[in-house]
This record gives structure tokens, C-alpha cells and sequence, in this order.
């Protein structure tokens, strides 16, 4: 579009005018003389705006202004305002016809109202389209007047589209809200700055059970949990104070009926246009079956499935507020108890699983009556538990639950019309001052809970530094035995066992030794009850029986004297208990091409105890390739007699104790005796251990005993003292 003088260089499309530019009084040159006298309305012949007023409302207002010939509807004259409101030229807008800037040509009629004729002129609301295409909304008020027989119109144009747009929004927003606040799925309500219920949904009234006539007689605080209420005025207050823009709380309800609700609240303040507060907005989500749903898990994560009580979790974290409770005040006094059940095992293995779970809930159900409300009761897991006695008022508070747990867990449990009884042997931490995590004292009760074990069943022992010392030995023993095995530490020695009759060797008991690098050599009382709890037994078992095999080939290939010899190895329990202990055990015998005959398994009662129907079947396979039997440390168990009969076994082995005593001890003399007697009429071969003297030696002779060991004929000895041994002229008879 070109530019011209009266467009001030304003580009096409421009957006409001600015003041109008003339001559103060004057007005524009392009706008024609007016003779009042010869205006004429087109009803009356008198002029509706006397012609000097109408040219200085075109030199003087600012507003948008055109002149339109109301017949030919062509725009006669314009002000500044309007060239720059429509974007075109002064001159190329006077040009143009008024349905050309109409975006609806069938809205010209309304340009001229017949409310126009009168002397106050009328309105019409139309749109505008504008040089650059951009289309406004516009209230024109017109008036209308003749001149030299003409019709005229004057138009004043106002932009109205930024207002119609937000009388618009609002409209769609209070429809909106109107359909949200009948539609939602949550509560709303609206509440007056004095907190008093002005409206609420149907949502809102169906959560708290009221009509919504009774609630609207309602404090929002009359429905609200007692507990949270405080916590609510204040942030109802910081939020009309204007030092929140909204607060977001979840808190418990009161519906009418009593129940408790749980629900999400976000609140927001309306204000009137003085910013004084005009009403809350609260919204409310009822959140009562996610809370339980949180609740449940929360409940799951903290205890144990089975029995209800605390877990591990859920106890360390009690502790460790006791020990910082403990360390803001000296006279706070807590102590912790670790318990571990006495041969719980034997309950699942005889009676199955669903047995063993009843008892522990019992067990449970007792050790919660022996603690106080303030104590926490937690398993650990299987058959340990733990107790935190919290706040006691004086450390020999905990002697006294020691000993009401005691009792309770010493009446019998009835199960599936068995009478059982249990025990535990109980761990426990006093000095718990000097604690500075819960992980410790818990692992000092555990300590002191073993060395209780340890001392007898159903027993109790109280924590000190020296079991921390012997704990790390025994960590520190473990960290060695695995490393012995790498490095090739264990050594095998082996000790005559002596035919009674012949005075002759006719067999070695093979005994593992440890030769550590800084404590020497270690002797298997020592390590092999580690060994056993660091799951490292298996692999040294296997090492003595293959080692043994092996010495035994060796000794065979070289010496005569050795083509008899029975060797007798000692294997642990937990050997027996895997699944492949009989497979493993052939292969060692291929490897080194030993006959089954030439060995004897030395069994303690323990196998057999721990055992199961898989350890007896697997006994009889080795019995039936030719392995045999011995059963050890005979007379120290509980069922020894009945193990005779149940297991093939070959050979009865005296256990040293009753041997070393018996002829001080009528007692003793008695046992030695009647297991003499016993294996004799059961066709046992009958071994007495630790035999340290000629008189010893010779009552046992004379008493019918078939064979004995120990240091009055030979200490344990290397194997190569046995070659020694095995290359005399002798050979194996005894010349003492």
C-alpha cells in the first residue's frame, strides 16, 4: 500500500492510533466546510449535530472516527486515529466503501440503528477486518444528520475484541467450574473468609456423610480431626494473611456418622478486586483406601508375615533411637535380649513345617506377654528374636524378664496332640551407653547368645568385651582356614590302633593337623568346629579322604606290613548331608585304587541326630561297597543304645573320658563294662580311646576288649614316622 502526509509513515496493519495531530481549534484541511443552516435530518429537515461541533469532534477526539454516506455507504472522511486503527492511508481509506472493512457485509444495516436518528445516537457491536487481516470486534455509536441534502452517518469506532475476550474467558470459566464443581469426582466446597461453609458438591457431602444443608451450617473446623485442626486454622491463616498462594494438607476427617476419613486438601484464596478475601476454594480427594493400602505395606515392610511382630527393619531403627535418646540422656537405660530357640530343628523336621510355624506363633504369643508395652518384640527370622527393653528403670529389670521368659517357654506346647517343649538360649547386651549403632549391639547380643548355646541349653549370657576379642579370633580363624586350604596348610597324622589280643597294629586312624604359619600347629578341637560354620567342612572332609587314600596306596605299594592295615577316617556330620557325599566318595576311591574294605568311617552320634532317612540310606550304600562302620565317642549321646540296632554298624569306639577314669570311678568302671559286654553280644568289635597306662591296658585285655589307642602306645604321628614304623624288622608287633 503506498503512504502518503497523512499516514505519518505508519506502516500497513499498525495497531492503535495515537493522539490525533492538527492544529489546537482547527480542523483537518481535508475535511469539508459545513454550513449549520443548510443541514438537514431526513426526517425533520433539522440538523441532528450542529456542523461545528461535529468538525471540532473530528480535530479534537482521539477515538476512531469515519463519516459514511448512509446511502452510498462510502466512507466520506476519517480522522488519524482511524487511518491508523485500519492500517491504510488516509486518503485510500476515504476511498473505500464501509462494507469493505465489515468481515460480515450483512452487518452493514447495523451500522445504522434507527435508535441512530435520535438525538443520543445508538450503538452497534460489529467486526472489523484491518489492512493486515487481522480481525477486531467493535462497538460503533453512530449518529446521523443530512447535509446539502445528503445522509450522513458519524461513526465513532471503539475496539472492544481484548474485553470480549476476557468477558468470553470468564464466561467459559464459571460454566467450567459450574460443570466441575457438580461433576467432579473430588470434594469442593467454598468457604467464607470466617471459615464458614458457604457450598459444597455433591462429592464433598457424600465423603463427609452430612446434607449439604447441614454442612453449610458448618465450621470447616467442625468436621475436621480434633488432632489436626490446630495445624489447619494456620495455614488457613497464612493463606489469608497473603504469605501462601494455596497449601496443600492430608489429615484425617470426621464424617457424621464418626468414621475417620482421610483426605488430600488443596486450598486456594479468591479475592475481591480491593485484594481484600473474598472466599476459599478447598478441594478435598478421599484418600482413606490408599492410607490403608500405605498402611498395609508400610506394615508388611516393618513385620514378620508370620508371627506379627516387629522385623529386623523395624527393630534397628527403635534401637538406634534408643541409643540416641541414650546419648542425650545419661540416665535413660535400655538393654537389648537376643534369643535363639534349643533345637528348634527337630520340631520341623518330625512334625513338618506347618507344626514348627504354630509353635513359633505360640512362642511369639508368650514372649509378647513377658514384655512390657514400651519393649519391642521383633523375629529375626527362623528361630531368633530380639527384644529391646526400653527405659527400664533400673539394668536388673532385664534379669527379671530374663526369667519370666524363661518359665513361660518352659510350660509345654500341645500340637496335633503332641506335647513338646522349647527352650532358648539367651544372648544379652547391659552396657549399652558405649554403643553407637543398633547393628552393634545387636552382634554383641548375637555373640554372647552362641557362648550361651555354648554353656547348655536354655540358658542366658550377658555380654562382655572378651567375647568381642573371641569373636574376631574366630572371624579371623575363618579368614585362615580359607585361606589354608589355597595355600596347602593341612597336614594328615595318623595313630595306631592296637589289637589287644595279637599286641599288633592292625589299623591307623587318619587325624587332620593345621600347620598355621604364626600359631604352628593347630589341632582339629580348634578348627573344625569353625570350619563346620563357615560351610568350609566339606571341601576339608574331602581333602583328608582323598589325602588318606592316597598314603594308605602309598604305604601298601612299599611295605608289606601294610597290605592289612584298616585305615580309619573321621568325617563330619555335615559331610554326610550332601547330596552327593556317596558319589564323591567312589570316585575318591577309583582315583586311588584303595578297596572299600580297607576303610572304616568313624560316625559320631551327631550324624545321626542332625541326620535324616537320606543319611541312613546313604550309610548303607557305603556298608554295602565294603566300607565299615565305627561308631565314635560311644556313651556321650543321648540314644546310643538304639543307634546300634538302627545303623550297620561294625565297631563300638569307648569314648576316652570313661576310659581315663575307670579305675578311680566305680561309675566309669560300670559304663566301660557293660559296653564291653554289649558289643560282645551284638558281634561289635569294641575300640577303647585314650589309653595312657600299662594297668589301663592291661584290665582291658582282661576284660575282653578287642582293640585300643592311645599315648601309652603311640602319640598321633606324621605319616612319615608311620613308614619308619612300617620298614622295621618287626613290622607291626609290639615289644613292650
Amino acid at each position: 500500500m503506498r503512504q502518503d502526509e497523512s499516514s505519518d509513515g505508519l506502516a500497513q496493519g499498525q495497531g492503535s492510533a495515537g493522539p490525533l495531530e492538527r492544529e489546537p481549534g482547527h480542523a483537518p484541511e481535508s475535511f469539508p466546510a459545513v454550513n449549520p443552516t443548510a443541514c438537514r435530518s431526513g426526517n425533520n429537515g433539522e440538523c441532528s449535530l450542529p456542523c461545528d461541533l461535529l468538525a471540532r469532534a473530528f480535530a479534537e477526539h482521539a477515538a476512531v472516527m469515519l463519516l459514511v454516506d448512509a446511502q452510498s455507504l462510502r466512507i466520506m472522511d476519517c480522522n488519524q486515529s482511524a487511518a491508523l486503527y485500519y492500517g491504510h492511508s488516509r486518503s485510500t481509506l476515504i476511498a473505500m466503501d464501509l462494507r469493505a472493512l465489515l468481515v460480515d457485509p450483512s452487518d452493514c444495516p447495523a451500522h445504522f440503528p434507527a435508535e441512530a436518528l435520535g438525538s443520543n445516537g445508538g450503538n452497534a457491536s460489529v467486526r472489523h477486518r484491518r489492512a493486515d487481516g487481522s480481525v477486531r470486534d467493535v462497538e460503533v455509536y453512530s449518529s446521523r444528520f443530512s447535509h446539502d441534502g445528503r445522509d450522513l452517518q458519524c461513526c465513532i469506532v471503539q475496539d472492544v475484541t481484548e474485553s470480549r475476550r476476557v468477558k468470553r474467558r470468564l464466561l467459559g470459566s464459571e460454566q467450567r467450574f459450574s460443570t466441575l464443581f457438580e461433576h467432579a469426582g473430588f470434594g469442593i466446597a467454598l468457604i467464607d473468609p470466617n471459615g464458614r461453609i458457604l457450598d459444597m458438591n455433591k462429592a464433598g457431602v457424600a465423603i463427609l456423610g452430612y446434607s449439604l444443608n447441614e454442612i453449610r451450617a458448618l465450621h470447616y473446623s467442625d468436621y475436621i480431626y480434633p488432632d489436626d485442626v490446630q495445624r489447619t486454622k494456620q495455614f488457613f491463616h497464612e493463606l489469608q494473611a497473603g504469605r501462601r498462594d494455596y497449601f496443600e494438607l492430608t489429615k484425617r476427617y470426621l464424617r457424621k456418622d464418626g468414621a475417620l476419613v482421610w483426605g488430600r486438601q488443596i486450598v486456594t484464596l479468591v479475592r475481591k478486586e480491593n485484594d481484600e478475601p473474598d472466599y476459599f476454594i478447598s478441594m478435598l480427594e478421599d484418600i482413606t483406601e490408599h492410607r490403608r493400602a500405605d498402611d498395609m505395606l508400610r506394615h508388611l515392610a516393618f513385620h514378620d508375615a508370620l508371627t506379627e511382630l516387629a522385623n529386623r527393619a523395624l527393630f534397628l531403627d527403635r534401637l538406634g533411637t534408643a541409643i540416641r535418646r541414650g546419648k542425650r540422656n545419661p540416665d535413660f537405660i535400655f538393654s537389648v535380649l537376643f534369643l535363639d530357640l534349643d533345637r528348634f530343628k527337630l520340631v520341623n523336621d518330625s512334625l513338618g513345617h506347618p507344626a514348627g510355624d504354630a509353635m513359633l506363633c505360640e512362642i511369639a504369643a508368650r514372649l509378647t506377654e513377658c514384655v512390657r508395652d514400651s519393649d519391642t518384640l521383633a523375629r529375626f527370622g527362623g528361630d531368633e528374636f530380639a527384644i529391646l527393653l526400653d527405659g527400664l528403670s533400673d539394668p536388673l529389670e532385664t534379669l527379671k524378664i530374663i526369667e519370666r521368659i524363661r518359665k513361660a517357654l518352659a510350660r509345654p506346647f500341645f500340637l496335633d496332640d503332641h506335647e513338646l517343649f522349647a527352650g532358648a538360649s539367651i544372648g544379652v547386651v547391659l552396657d549399652t551407653e558405649r554403643y553407637d549403632s543398633p547393628e552393634e549391639i545387636v552382634r554383641d547380643a548375637d555373640i554372647a547368645m552362641y557362648r550361651a548355646k555354648e554353656n547348655g541349653n536354655a540358658v542366658y549370657e550377658i555380654f562382655d568385651s572378651r567375647m568381642h576379642e573371641q569373636a574376631r579370633e574366630v572371624l579371623r580363624m575363618e579368614t585362615d582356614l580359607r585361606k589354608a586350604l589355597e595355600r596347602g596348610e593341612f597336614e594328615l597324622y595318623f595313630q595306631p590302633i592296637i589289637s589287644l589280643r595279637g599286641n599288633r597294629i592292625t589299623g591307623m586312624e587318619a587325624l587332620i593337623r593345621w600347620r598355621h604359619p604364626e600359631r604352628g600347629l593347630v589341632s582339629p578341637g580348634e578348627f573344625i568346629p569353625q570350619a563346620e560354620e563357615a560351610g568350609l567342612i566339606f571341601d576339608i572332609d574331602r581333602w583328608v579322604l582323598a589325602n588318606a587314600c592316597s598314603i594308605l596306596d602309598l604305604w601298601s605299594e612299599r611295605y608289606t606290613a601294610a597290605h592289612d592295615l584298616l585305615l580309619n577316617i573321621n568325617l563330619s556330620a555335615k559331610y554326610f548331608l550332601k547330596r552327593d557325599a556317596v558319589d564323591d566318595f567312589s570316585e575318591i576311591l577309583r582315583v586311588t585304587g584303595v578297596r572299600p574294605s580297607r576303610l572304616r568311617l568313624e560316625i559320631t552320634e551327631n550324624l545321626i541326630l542332625d541326620g535324616d532317612e537320606h543319611v541312613t540310606g546313604k550309610l548303607l550304600k557305603l556298608r554295602a561297597m565294603g566300607v565299615s562302620l565305627a561308631l565314635d565317642d560311644f556313651g556321650t549321646g543321648y540314644s546310643s543304645l538304639s543307634y546300634l540296632v538302627r545303623y550297620p554298624f561294625d565297631a563300638i569306639k569307648i569314648d576316652r573320658s570313661f576310659i581315663l577314669s575307670m579305675l578311680e570311678k566305680s561309675g566309669d568302671l560300670a559304663i566301660v563294662q557293660s559296653v564291653l559286654a554289649l558289643g560282645k553280644n551284638l558281634g561289635l568289635e569294641v575300640v577303647a580311646e585314650g589309653v595312657e597306662t600299662l594297668e589301663q591296658a592291661a584290665k582291658l585285655r582282661e576284660w575282653g576288649c578287642d582293640f585300643a589307642q592311645g599315648y601309652f602306645y603311640f602319640r598321633p604321628m606324621p605319616a612319615s614316622d608311620v613308614m619308619d614304623l612300617l620298614a622295621k624288622p618287626a613290622g607291626l608287633v609290639l615289644t613292650y
